[in-house]
Parts: structure tokens; sequence; C-alpha cells
């Protein structure tokens, strides 16, 4: 199993310019705020990295980094978007398609 730290998370959400640390994987998840944030950056075409939470050790680095305990949790180029059901509210109100577009991670025809 792999140990989740501080300095991982920090190089992977600054070398990659999206990362999801979901439960399960993007063809299995495992909850259903992890199903609903894979679905919705499929369906406005985004690439992204993810990590599993049930097969790492240490999440509470992730916790402490956040300051939130539920999963999912969101970066966007080293940036902190959201976790759990927060996420939900981004994609309904359509506000995580404005961030991704001010990142620079999605170009949206007008």
């Amino acid at each position: 199993m792999k140990l989740l730290t501080p300095e991982m998370i920090e190089e992977e959400t600054q070398k990659n310019p999206l990362v999801l640390y979901m439960k399960g994987t993007p063809l299995f998840p495992m909850d259903s705020n992890s199903a609903f944030v894979c679905q919705n950056l499929d369906l406005l075409g985004v690439s992204y990295l993810t990590f599993d939470l049930l097969k790492v050790k240490g999440r509470s680095a992730l916790e402490e980094k956040t300051k939130l305990k539920t999963a999912p949790f969101l970066f966007a180029k080293g940036h902190f978007v959201g976790a759990g059901g927060a996420l939900r509210t981004l994609f309904k109100t359509k506000d995580i398609e404005k961030l991704l577009i001010q990142f620079g991670l999605l170009i949206k025809d007008e």
C-alpha cells in the first residue's frame, strides 16, 4: 500500500494539471460523490489523474492540507478546488467550468 505524504500531494498536484483523489477508480467509483465528479469531468472532456484513496495509507495528509475529510478531493494546477458534496454544487452551478477555463484546462465554444 502506497503512503500518501504531504510532499507527494504537493508534487502530484503541481506537475499534473487536474488531480482527483477519490474512492475507487473512474471505471469503478466506490462512492456517489466520486462517481458524480468522474462522470461530470468526463462529460466536460478534460483529462485528469486519479488516486484511489482506498489503496493508499496516510489519507490524513490530504485531510490536513484541505482541512476537509470527505472524498473526493479535486486539485487544479496545484490549487485545491473542493471536496465531497461541495464539488456537486460547483458542477451544478457550472462554476467548475469557469474555474477550469480560468486555469486553461477547458475551452468552451460560445
